[in-house]
């Protein structure tokens, strides 16, 4: 079993191109799933902008129901509490998406290495066979030559 050398550094390379794909898929969920944490901090804000929009303008008014400002304190401080949570969840994600980012790179840099590797075995194999055949036209050549004399 005379195996090649690179044989095995290609299998590390499919290996390596493997876990790289695994965590580029990884980090475009990630930030697809940053993305929609993002958007639910954006409306969670909307909504409290909205609830201090009404604040006003039942202040603005002639006369004041303090049983409708009451409840709109209550929103109010629900809509906070919200917004606190989807901040939350927002900088979770983040610091996913930057977890995952790192590996990303790290299994690229692990690919490019093993890329890198491959090649240089490929070629001194390539390198070889051509002396090798060299050679053997060169044996094949003082073969033919000693038959003639």
């Amino acid at each position: 079993m005379n195996r090649k050398p690179s044989a095995a550094v290609s299998t590390l390379l499919r290996w390596r191109e493997f876990e790289e794909a695994r965590a580029s898929t990884a980090f475009l969920q990630r930030c697809h799933e940053t993305r929609q944490a993002f958007s639910r901090m954006q409306e969670a804000q909307d909504v409290l902008q909205a609830i201090n929009a009404r604040r006003e303008e039942l202040l603005a008014a002639d006369s004041v129901d303090l049983v409708l400002l009451q409840a709109v304190d209550s929103f109010e401080a629900q809509a906070w509490s919200r917004l606190d949570t989807r901040r939350d969840e927002h900088a979770a994600a983040r610091r996913q998406q930057d977890a995952a980012q790192d590996e990303h790179v790290a299994a690229r840099a692990r690919t490019r290495v093993a890329q890198t590797r491959h090649e240089r075995l490929r070629a001194g194999e390539r390198d070889q066979e051509e002396k090798l055949m060299f050679d053997r036209m060169a044996d094949l050549y003082a073969s033919h030559r000693s038959d003639r004399a």
